[in-house]
């Protein structure tokens, strides 16, 4: 299976809206919305320096879960502007979504989901 085919698996089952797959320095190796504009490597910055939050596309989200070692980390938008999770896959690349609060999913849902696909890349 392919990046690409993992994460429209994501995007088609309706459990992420927005899917960025970042290499170890924050590039974008691959996403299904290119004029989503953020820096990848200040998010992994501010990830790993577990900073309340971060600014992806314009947008603050409140960390929830910051997991370093297991490489999970879970972000919401108080405003109700969505849910970012970012799961650090095997081989070191990271996927990171967006969904948007009108899906209503469970945050667990989502990170689960989205971890299970990252697991797939070693």
């Amino acid at each position: 299976m392919s990046y690409q085919d993992a994460m429209n698996s994501l995007l088609q089952n309706g459990f992420v809206n927005i899917v960025t797959i970042l290499d170890a320095n924050g590039g974008v190796y691959w996403t299904n919305q290119p004029e989503w504009q953020f820096d990848g490597a200040e998010v992994l910055k501010s990830w790993k320096n577990k900073e309340p939050g971060v600014n992806i596309a314009g947008t603050r989200f409140s960390s929830m879960v910051n997991d370093l070692e297991r490489g999970h980390y879970i972000a919401r938008n108080v405003g109700g502007a969505g849910t970012v999770v970012i799961v650090r896959a095997p081989n070191g690349y990271f996927f990171l979504t967006w969904t948007s609060g009108e899906a209503n999913l469970p945050t667990n849902n989502i990170h689960a989901e989205v971890a299970k696909m990252a697991a797939l890349f070693k």
